[in-house]
Parts: C-alpha cells; sequence; structure tokens
C-alpha cells in the first residue's frame, strides 16, 4: 500500500487468541486497510451519530467473538482473516445504513481515489501525529510517561481516566469501565470485553 510507505504490524490480538496456529492469516494490507476502515468508522461515529463510546468500542468487542475458540455468529468454522470476522458489505448504526459512507471516506483518503499505490492521507496524518507525539510503537498512548500498547481493556481504561484533572462522565460512570470485565448489556448495546491478561 502507498509502495510500501506504510507497515501493518501484527495486531496485538493475534498472539493472544494465538492465530498463528490456527492458519489465520493477515498481511500488512489486511490490517492496514482494517486501520483505514476502523479510523473511518470512528470519524462517522463522532460527526455524524455524536457517539466515541459503547457503539464504537462494541465493534471492537467482535474481534474477541470472531476469534474465540467456537465463533457463533458467522460460520461453523474457526476464521482465518479479518474478512471472515467483519462483513463490510453493509454498516447498519442505528438502523441506517452507512456502507457507502465508509468506502467512499477509504477511497478517498488515496491521493488518486481508491488507487491504493498513492500515498493515504490518514495513515499520513496518524504517521505525522505518532511521530510529532514521540511514539515509536504505535498505535500506542502515553500516559503520565507510560505507554501502553496492544491494550483496550480496563487497565488502559484506567490509565486514560487517571490522566484528566477533571474526568469526563464517562471515567466516572463505573459501568463503563466494568464493561471491560465482562459481557454486558447496557441498553441494549452488547460491550464483549474481556479484562486484560
Amino acid at each position: 500500500m502507498a509502495q510500501g510507505a506504510y507497515c501493518g504490524f501484527e495486531p496485538a490480538f493475534f498472539k493472544e487468541y494465538d492465530l498463528d496456529k490456527k492458519g489465520v492469516i493477515m498481511t500488512g494490507r489486511d490490517i492496514l486497510m482494517q486501520a483505514l476502515r476502523e479510523k473511518c468508522l470512528h470519524q462517522l461515529m463522532t460527526s455524524k451519530y455524536k457517539d466515541e463510546g459503547d457503539l464504537f468500542f462494541t465493534f471492537f468487542g467482535y474481534l474477541r467473538t470472531c476469534f474465540e475458540d467456537k465463533p457463533d455468529f458467522r460460520s461453523s468454522e474457526q476464521p482465518k482473516s479479518l474478512n471472515d470476522c467483519f462483513d463490510w458489505s453493509t454498516v447498519m448504526i442505528q438502523g441506517n445504513e452507512e456502507v457507502g459512507y465508509l468506502n467512499e471516506c477509504v477511497r478517498e483518503s488515496f491521493t488518486v481515489p481508491g488507487d491504493m499505490s498513492t500515498d493515504n492521507k490518514i495513515l499520513r496524518e496518524d504517521r505525522t501525529w505518532a511521530l510529532s507525539n514521540q511514539m515509536r510503537l504505535h498505535p500506542a498512548v502515553t500516559i503520565n510517561n507510560m505507554t501502553h500498547t496492544n491494550s483496550t481493556g480496563q487497565d488502559l481504561a484506567l490509565a486514560i481516566c487517571s490522566a484528566y484533572r477533571e474526568m469526563p462522565d464517562e471515567c466516572e460512570l463505573s459501568w463503563k469501565v466494568q464493561s471491560f470485565l465482562d459481557n454486558s448489556e447496557y441498553e441494549g448495546l452488547r460491550t464483549p470485553h474481556n479484562r486484560d491478561q
């Protein structure tokens, strides 16, 4: 992608679920395309739906559901790629079909729209931001001079919350942090997060 300008590092969950032993194959291109879709999904959630919380993080919970030993929502076979986990042919959010927005966002992120051999503004901005914040391991977040990588669980949520002088409501509501412990349901949203190991 972009003639090798960007590298898709092996995701943290790859090792967590022993995916190499299960025959799962993820190319750097697969990982970068997934990252672009996730960035575009986040952009959509924050701009149109004004939601950076449960709906967006529920999406990440599907990785856990998909790569568990006995997946139960897509097929009876163990998934072998990210495409086996995510059906990007439809993206329903609050009853609205948003696949067109998502595809257009990814397509338009390339210098020449749709040409994956050209530079990508989302990946470029991400790299520029990481380098300007001295993040050599990316994605990562540095809180109080401590860098957290490959974690989206309770420990990271608590670290982020502890960095605020005045915590936002999301940090003060114990159910939001608690939802990282177990499969939980709140207002019809399933949040399948587990405690970091």
